[in-house]
């Protein structure tokens, strides 16, 4: 009898005699893992206790197994202080018998158990991990060996880049990142390219760049994040690791196969509620109706169950926290309770469907076989992600851990993010508004009111440059704005036009405490220079009424009228474009204030150079002429002549 002929195939039956398979595996320096197994270890020759937590997004899980009475020369194959010791683990777990009724249960005491052939084994697999330790201790009878270890692909994913990574689109990213770590990583949609898609009014692409130093996981996170964003699928995350590969995307619900229905046949023992979360964080409903239920579900050992499936089962009953054992189990006693659930093999109509975040299982010989699955409750499976009515705000999403030391480092997660989601850093806004004179203490000169934050319309990269201003973010009012000096009366004024954009920064991270700290151009919308130029452009003309405050909600075109100019190429000549120019060297002692605006020539469009007497002084018109006064002139060629050229020359 084939284990697998009933035990996991999709009407799962469970059964008495429970197996597990430990095998193990070197790997090459490029993270090849071998071909064969250099150890297997099985429970035909040991006996061994184990807890496995299965985790999704990107994360490690938890994995001790602790094999009794390990001779030496087997754990000389796997000892960390051999050479070329492995470093990979496959575990898989199975049932050899399987329970249908009462009369199979009591015919199934005795056990039935076969040699498992290469492809039964390959159905059992549960994970591909990595070997964290391994170490002897003394046990009641013999020494006992335990192994410590994390998924394989969520190890891989923590190793540095070493050289830069760039791609035109996520899944290209993607795909390089399999290419050197060696681990199968499907995106979604299938076939790579682009992950995310241009809002209406947008055009965005996904090349990216990451430096030398960033993890591959940290990567996988931020296309998560942004696929996420921009799709605005949350609640289930966009990350999976299953079988030692990786799932990046909108995958399909389940990930493999249908729906499992958690009937008394297949395992079922009991469930109960375990919290809730919000349909959607951005809109909570105080009432509660637009919740998630959480489900904590313990069957009997059920290896088949993953994240990223989905489980239907019978809710608790609205009186109890949980079900509870039917007539037929409380009499089989304390022996066959744990192992004979209720006979019920059908579902009523108030299934409720889960999708699956986490799965535990034990085994050994203390507790036999059981699985504990968490999850959270789906109102409709077929639509499994959550919609925020605000879609630029970050995913937040519900994971229900089957470990301890997951879930509490989950809570602490879900409490940094929303310190940090309530932390101001730095954004970009678009001036609205410029105060160039002191109105009052309250409303003082130099600064400026801004729509703080840009449209998430997209998580493609370079947003910054690229996205609208978001509307829907309350006016930052009289804010101060950095320039390279600013000390009392003086300083260096720069203009702040309305439709400008700038970078904020936050003292502090405060929310109250934002600084204009430099304008960045519109993509696509910056001047054409020459490298090494130095060159302010500053408009020309714009109308009085626009100069110091937009009207209304409009957008704001980027600036393509006149402009006058101060230039300084890379070969150190330097032109000026100026309406009128003046330079006047004042009386010493005689400055003006500290504050004043210095008065323009008399003479528009000229080029005026003066004493603040005007004792001297040369005028250059517009209209040709040129005047030069003084109280003396001198004229001296040295040795070169002088010639005087004129329809006709009057001296007076």
């Amino acid at each position: 009898m084939s284990p697998f002929s009933l035990g996991q195939s999709k009407d799962v039956k469970i059964g008495n005699d429970s197996g597990w398979v430990l095998e193990f595996y070197t790997a090459s320096a490029d993270g090849t893992i071998g071909a064969k197994p250099v150890a297997s270890f099985s429970s035909s020759k040991y006996y061994a206790s184990i807890d496995a937590t299965l985790q999704d997004d990107l994360r490690g899980g938890s994995y001790s197994f602790t094999i009794q009475g390990l001779i030496d020369s087997d754990y000389g194959l796997i000892s960390q202080a051999m050479p070329n010791h492995p470093v990979v683990a496959k575990l898989y777990l199975f049932w050899h018998d399987a329970i249908s009724g009462p009369a199979s249960y009591l015919g199934n005491l005795v056990g039935i158990s076969s040699d498992l052939s290469p492809d039964d084994l390959q159905k059992a697999i549960v994970s591909v991990l990595y070997i964290t330790k391994v170490k002897r201790t003394l046990g009641e009878l013999s020494y006992d060996t335990e192994i410590h270890c994390v998924e394989w692909a969520y190890r891989a994913m923590s190793q540095l880049l070493t050289a830069t990574l760039e791609a035109d689109d996520y899944g290209k990213a993607a795909a390089e990142i399999a290419t050197r770590t060696k681990v199968d990583i499907t995106t979604y949609p299938e076939g790579g390219g682009r992950m995310t898609t241009d809002a209406a009014g947008t055009v965005g692409n996904e090349k990216v760049k990451y430096p030398i130093g960033k993890t591959y996981g940290s990567i996988l996170r931020d296309i998560a994040n942004a696929v996420e964003t921009n799709l605005n699928k949350h609640g289930r995350g966009m990350l999976l690791v299953r079988d030692g590969k990786i799932y990046l995307g909108p995958r399909p619900y389940p990930l493999d196969g249908d729906p499992k229905d958690l009937t008394a046949t297949a395992g079922f023992l009991e469930v109960s509620v375990d919290g809730s979360s919000d349909d959607d964080p951005t809109a909570p409903d105080p009432s509660g109706q637009a919740q998630k239920t959480h489900y904590t579900i313990t069957l009997k050992g059920r290896p088949d169950i993953k994240p990223g499936d989905i489980v239907r089962f019978d809710p608790p009953k609205e009186d109890d926290s949980k079900t509870v054992p039917s007539l037929l189990s409380a009499l089989a006693g304390a022996f066959a309770a744990p192992l004979l659930p209720t006979m019920s093999d059908s579902l009523s109509d108030s299934a409720v469907s889960m999708a699956v975040s986490s799965v535990k299982h034990r085994q050994g010989k203390a507790w036999g076989f059981y699985t504990e699955v968490k999850g959270v409750g789906l109102t409709d499976p077929t639509q499994p992600w959550d919609v925020y009515s605000d879609a630029n705000a970050p995913g937040k999403n519900a994971s229900p851990s089957a470990d301890g030391g997951t879930e509490a480092a989950g809570a602490f997660k879900e409490q940094l993010q929303t310190w940090t989601a309530n932390l101001q850093t730095i954004e970009v806004g678009q001036i609205r508004s410029f105060t160039s004179k002191t109105a009052s203490d309250d409303v003082p000169s130099q600064t400026e009111s801004l729509w703080e934050g840009l449209q998430s319309v997209d998580q493609n990269p370079n947003g910054t440059r690229r996205l609208p201003s978001n509307k829907k973010n309350p006016v930052r009012m009289d804010l101060p704005y950095a320039t390279p000096f600013a000390w009392g009366k003086c300083g260096l004024v720069v203009p702040r036009y309305p439709g400008m954009r700038v970078v904020v920064a936050h003292r502090k991270g405060l929310e109250q405490e934002p600084i204009d700290v430099g304008a960045i151009w519109d993509s696509g919308k910056g001047p054409d220079s020459n490298p090494g130029d130095y060159w302010l452009s500053l408009p020309v003309g714009i109308d009085e009424s626009k100069r110091d405050k937009a009207t209304g909600d409009d957008a704001i075109a980027p600036y393509t009228g006149k402009a006058s100019h101060d230039l300084i190429d890379a070969d150190g000549n330097r032109v000026l474009e100026v309406g009128s120019l003046t330079v006047r060297v004042p009386k010493s002692g005689e400055e003006t204030p500290a504050g004043t605006r210095p008065a323009m020539a008399s003479d528009k469009g000229s080029i005026t150079i003066e004493h603040a007497e005007g004792v001297a002084k040369i005028v250059m018109k517009q209209d040709g002429t040129i005047l030069i006064k003084g109280k003396g002139i001198t004229l001296d060629a040295g040795e070169g002549n002088i010639v005087l050229m004129g329809k006709t020359v009057d001296i007076q």
